[in-house]
């Protein structure tokens, strides 16, 4: 999987802590789908703070969007998302696609 603007050393400590916060019900698989999907809507326009909830969105572009109006979000560690299984991922994916740091 390709990673920009970030070492793939920071997106596989990110992808290790978030298999320990979420235990059995992390999924490889299922992260490198929202990384797929967000790394497309990164390309389409469709990130960004003033991005507003569409429902015709998947639901990991509005999870992205909530994410990124978070004040303070480049302080925020992985261990501080704790709204959701998918927020995990999208912070994960948000760190890879260069959008947030880590």
């Amino acid at each position: 999987m390709e990673y920009t603007n970030k070492s793939s050393r920071t997106v596989l400590r990110l992808l290790k802590t978030a298999s320990v916060i979420l235990e059995d019900e992390y999924s490889k698989a299922r992260f490198e789908h929202t990384f797929h999907i967000l790394k497309i809507a990164k390309t389409r326009g469709l990130l960004g703070t003033h991005k507003p909830i569409d429902d015709c969105l998947d639901n990991s572009i509005n999870c992205a969007n909530d994410l990124l109006r978070t004040p303070n979000l480049e302080e925020m560690e992985i261990s501080d998302i704790n709204k959701s299984e998918e927020a995990i991922y999208v912070y994960v994916a948000l760190v890879a696609i260069g959008l947030i740091p880590a």
